[in-house]
């Protein structure tokens, strides 16, 4: 899992930007060939891949 954190890698939630639980950003399934990520990179990379 990623989890939100600050600066200097606490996770607090001050840093988690949609008040997800436990300040959860990411989750990959046991094998890592499934992720599910938040906010959602594609927003980012839209303009390069369009």
């Amino acid at each position: 899992m990623l989890y939100y954190s600050g600066p200097d890698g606490t996770v607090d939630g001050r840093y988690n930007p949609n008040g997800s639980l436990l300040n959860i950003a990411a989750i990959a399934n046991e094998e890592g060939n499934v992720i599910g990520m938040m906010p959602h990179p594609e927003r980012a990379a839209f303009r390069l891949t369009s």
